[in-house]
């Protein structure tokens, strides 16, 4: 057992390849790890509650990432949200933090600052 154990990261995210390569990345750094193609998947299948965090994309098909955080802001015992986006648009960035967002990090992102933001985020949780 890793002191991450526990620690489920949902990656929701409708580009294939980038939740795959997200998978991959985190669950050799240790960390369990979920997926999701869009946002009503996930609102469909999961509870929202337990240890983790929540890595968004905030442009997809249908509801998109600002539209989760909205229904998630509801909800108690949601999981913190680190934005993963290529959006550079500061007014989508300040709605996401007005929303809640613990990080937001543009795509593509350096392994190292993931993994150090999702760190962060998860408290005693070491790199």
């Amino acid at each position: 057992m890793t002191d991450r154990d526990g620690f489920l990261v949902r990656v929701i995210d409708d580009d294939s390849a980038v939740r795959d390569s997200l998978e991959a990345l985190l669950v050799v750094a240790g960390y369990p790890v979920a997926s999701f193609a869009s946002a009503e998947e996930y609102l469909s299948c999961a509870d929202g509650r337990g240890e983790g965090c929540i890595l968004l994309d905030l442009h997809m098909p249908g509801m998109g990432g600002l539209g989760l955080m909205e229904a998630l802001a509801v909800r108690e015992g949601s999981p913190p949200v680190v934005v993963l986006t290529a959006s550079r648009e500061a007014p989508l960035h300040d709605r996401a933090r007005s929303l809640g967002a613990r990080a937001i990090l543009t795509k593509p992102v350096l392994q190292a600052t993931l993994l150090s933001t999702l760190a962060t985020v998860g408290g005693a949780i070491r790199p």
